[in-house]
């Protein structure tokens, strides 16, 4: 059987809020600790290092630091590779040329051999990272994935007291499907843990995330230790609770599976109106299609509008109706509930030919041909379809989005469709309309909406303005 589609809250996103970071400005500082810089080829290092920060001609600059770099080698390569000193500046030089990971490889030289310089060291790992960060945040602006992902491994590199480069490196490889590798980065975050206090909120999205992507492996031993973690950080997280209920299920563990359903169903009037729609997806999914009923049914009682809910009950009626094993009472009465659902799926969403299709069915499994063939009937005269392939809560506003396509083999010209935003009770709070147009055969007009008000819950649409 084919998996229900819902729209709203089955997992958490994976996506990305850069905001810039701020930076030291580079200016020259003499070490902060103790070190010997009486060499010749350390003195002119730093001659060439200092010049190189007042010099505002890139290429002038650019041969200073290169003449640096020259006598540092030179010293490492001759006598001074165990002068600290000389390190401590090859990590100056670059943190200078914006290399993380030269820079805390020459780094570690130093804190090795003189711990007092750790404090100082610190500073520039941190400056580093912080100059990585940004740019890494400016090349997703861009679009640049693999310039992005090249700046967070150098801020990793260059300090990893923070988790964001790790979050981030997690967010981009999830955004390209590269699952694997968001997994990897995202547990770095959770390595870390609560030790970053100023971001603990990408730490506790990455526990999320984690259970999601083991979910999405079907790794399912672990999606049940992660979904526990999220539960742990917040126990109201239902999302949560139906991830560790799947994974029983697909363990072959229906009794905890079906113990955790049972606790939601128990008590709706405690889980709101999209908890219970996603728990009935849950369900159907693994073709436990009375408790789908149930929560579906009990999420509609909060919510009688919601499309897509309407929408899944309706086949969840039909699942049943074709199970031949069913007393013929239970079926029958099934289908009796799949047209009234289905009644009332049409005045929300009257264009669209699933609608009818589903209608059709109950109409023919009922022994009503008549019936069945003025729906066929309907369908044939549709001169176009409306879809609405996206509808969700963002915060303080609603997200909807969809087309109208052109179902003739010519140019039609399509009426204003009218969409009304309602609260749970029902009532209009909002409109916005999709303007008529001329549309070519086979034509598709697409059109969004961000509605600001607050309490939406659902929405339906009529043809005319």
């Amino acid at each position: 059987m084919n998996r229900l589609v819902f729209a709203v809250g089955l997992a958490v996103g994976i996506g990305l809020a850069a905001k810039g970071l701020s930076a030291q400005t580079e200016e020259w500082r003499r070490p902060a600790c103790e070190l010997d810089m009486g060499h010749f080829l350390v003195k002119n290092a730093t001659t060439y290092m200092q010049a190189a920060t007042e010099e505002v001609d890139p290429g002038k600059r650019e041969q200073l630091m290169t003449d640096a770099y020259r006598n540092l080698a030179e010293a490492i390569s001759t006598d001074q590779a165990e002068n600290p000193s000389v390190w401590y500046f090859l990590g100056r030089y670059y943190v200078m040329t914006n290399d993380g990971v030269g820079a805390d490889s020459a780094f570690a030289h130093v804190e090795q051999t003189v711990p007092e310089c750790q404090e100082d060291i610190t500073y520039y790992r941190q400056s580093t990272w912080v100059k990585a960060v940004n740019r890494g945040i400016d090349s997703l602006r861009e679009g640049a994935y693999e310039g992005a992902k090249w700046e967070f491994r150098n801020a990793a590199g260059a300090w990893d007291g923070s988790n964001v480069p790790f979050f981030y490196m997690a967010s981009v490889f999830g955004d390209e499907g590269e699952m694997d590798s968001a997994l990897y980065y995202f547990k770095k975050v959770t390595d870390i843990g609560i030790a970053d206090t100023s971001h603990l909120d990408n730490y506790e999205t990455a526990v999320e995330n984690v259970a999601v992507l083991y979910q999405m492996l079907e790794e399912w031993d672990s999606t049940v230790v992660w979904y526990r973690k999220v539960r742990e950080l917040d126990p109201g997280n239902t999302d949560a609770l139906f991830g560790i209920a799947e994974a029983y299920t697909f363990m072959g563990d229906n009794e905890n599976a079906i113990m955790i359903y049972d606790s939601v169903l128990a008590n709706p009037a405690a889980m709101s109106d999209l908890d219970l729609f996603n728990a009935g997806v849950k369900l159907f999914n693994v073709d436990d299609f009375d408790r789908a009923v149930r929560a579906f049914e009990a999420g509609l009682a909060k919510n009688p509008n919601h499309r897509d809910a309407l929408y899944n009950v309706a086949n969840t009626y039909l699942a049943i109706a074709n199970d031949q094993s069913r007393p013929q009472a239970d079926r029958d009465e099934a289908l009796r509930n799949m047209d009234r659902v289905t009644h009332k799926l049409l005045e929300i969403d009257p264009q669209n030919r699933l609608v009818y299709r589903i209608l059709a069915a109950a109409h023919t499994m009922q022994g009503m041909d008549d019936s069945t063939a003025v729906v066929m009937d309907a369908i044939d005269a549709l001169d176009f379809e409306v879809t609405v392939d996206l509808s969700r809560p963002e915060s303080g506003s609603y997200l909807l989005a969809g087309r109208v396509l052109n179902l003739r083999d010519s140019g039609i010209t399509f009426p204003t469709v009218t969409f009304e935003f309602l609260n749970g009770a029902g009532t209009v709070i909002a409109t916005a309309s999709v303007p008529g147009e001329a549309l070519e055969a086979d034509g598709v007009k697409r059109f969004s909406f961000n509605q600001p008000e607050e309490g939406i819950a659902a929405w339906r649409y009529r043809i005319g303005s």
